[in-house]
């Protein structure tokens, strides 16, 4: 588990380095966040924030209240994904003209990632469903 110190001196998980090493740093994503489930960004890239509509459609994809599987697309940080699929309980999977999108969920947290072009989905989604699975290991 990566920690650090927060200002009050207790020790915090370090979502950032998640999304720096381990997302980032496979080279196979060009954006990432990590949000909790109640809408706050944990960790993010510069400048790659969701919305509060954009969080409202993700929960309720996963929640049932408008499934991702009854949707022809979602719109993240202003860039509309077409369903490429999803189970509704854990992942969603979008394209769009230039690329795609990765929504996992986990115990505790969201992970949202874009990638271009240039990176294989697979390639991608092995690197987004490792740290996935890091997650849930810990029970997160």
């Amino acid at each position: 588990m990566k920690t650090k110190q927060d200002t009050n001196g207790e020790t915090v998980i370090d979502w950032q380095s998640y999304v720096d090493d381990d997302l980032m740093g496979s080279s196979r994503v060009n954006e990432a966040a990590i949000y909790d489930f109640n809408g706050s960004k944990l960790a993010s890239t510069p400048d790659f924030t969701i919305s509060d509509s954009e969080f409202k459609e993700i929960a309720n994809g996963f929640n049932g209240t408008a499934p991702f599987t009854e949707k022809k697309d979602v719109t993240i940080v202003e860039t509309p994904y077409s369903t490429v699929s999803s189970d509704d309980k854990e992942l969603f999977s979008g394209e769009s003209i230039s690329g795609g999108v990765l929504i996992y969920k986990t115990g505790a947290v969201y992970l949202i990632v874009t990638y271009d072009d240039s990176i294989e989905p697979e390639a991608c989604k092995s690197a987004v469903e490792s740290l996935t699975e890091y997650f849930k290991d810990e029970g997160w």
